[in-house]
């Protein structure tokens, strides 16, 4: 009995030994699994403080470049603004000097064209009281000339009378033709019938004739 007890227990050591050993295998498989997952946890809490700080540095970065372009847009619009009141400032004053230099010419050209107006309306009224005068001029020598032929032509006036109711302007131009050349012979008759009141009249065409 003695013997046996031994060989019972190194049975049951050898029974439990694998136990044991599996036992030990997965409790430092777990601590290995425990400590891996504590890596992977310090190793993602590392990435996602990594990660913050970067993208808490690229909002610093933008918010600093977006602060920057504005200031940068903001002297700019203001420099243009500066630029443009410039210019407009000069361009009203351009616009003034023009508008001025406008006015005068337009001034002057209106004073010009009254000027002109007015000596054409001067020259008009001078043309006219000549043409006026000329008329006068003329139509006076007019009745004076058919004045002096009205009188020439009653002294060369020839007045014939008892004729016969048969004489005609030609018999009477063919006897009278041997004096001179008798022209316009105008044989008196009656406005009703027609017929020769016996008397006629022509001018001679000379005073020697």
């Amino acid at each position: 009995r003695r013997r046996k007890m031994p060989e019972m227990e190194d049975i049951e050591a050898l029974i439990e030994a694998p136990v044991r050993k599996y036992s030990r295998d997965r409790s430092r498989s777990k601590g290995r699994d425990r400590e891996r997952e504590r890596d992977r946890d310090r190793d993602r809490d590392r990435d996602k403080d990594r990660d913050r700080r970067r993208e808490s540095d690229r909002r610093r970065d933008y918010d600093r470049d977006r602060d920057r372009d504005r200031d940068r847009d903001r002297r700019r619009r203001s420099r243009d603004r500066d630029r443009r009141r410039s210019r407009d400032r000069s361009s009203r004053r351009s616009r003034d000097r023009d508008r001025g230099r406008d006015d005068r010419r337009r001034e002057e050209d209106r004073e010009r064209r009254r000027e002109r107006e007015k000596r054409e309306r001067e020259e008009r009224e001078r043309q006219r009281l000549r043409e006026e005068e000329e008329a006068k001029q003329k139509e006076e020598l007019r009745m004076a000339e058919e004045e002096a032929e009205l009188c020439e032509r009653d002294k060369r006036t020839v007045f014939v009378y008892h004729l016969h109711p048969r004489v005609d302007s030609k018999i009477l131009s063919d006897f009278f033709d041997k004096a001179g050349k008798v022209r316009d012979v105008r044989l008196i008759t009656d406005k009703k019938t027609g017929r020769s009141k016996g008397y006629a009249i022509f001018p001679c065409p000379s005073k020697s004739n």
